[in-house]
């Protein structure tokens, strides 16, 4: 089986998907989905990834969890940053 593997058009999305995993899990669901930048990006737009990544890329920490409401078809979410 192939597939196409499309490169990060922006610089920063490129970093955090080198740098990080980044696993989300919904609220009251045991396992957790393992995503990409641009799929971060469309599960809680544009400008709350870019105050992510930006805080995940300063922190320098190995993890870093973010708890937030994603909209009234989803529960609560949490996404977590793990470093590689």
């Amino acid at each position: 089986m192939s597939f196409q593997v499309k490169a990060a058009t922006n610089q920063k999305h490129a970093q955090i998907n080198r740098e990080f995993l980044i696993r989300w899990k919904e609220q009251d669901v045991y396992y957790t989905y393992l995503s990409t930048a641009r799929k971060y990006i469309d599960l809680v737009g544009e400008e709350m990834a870019e105050k992510n990544f930006e805080k995940a890329l300063a922190s320098g920490k190995d993890k870093i969890i973010f708890k937030m409401r994603a909209n009234k078809l989803r529960g609560a979410l949490e996404i977590t940053f793990v470093a590689k």
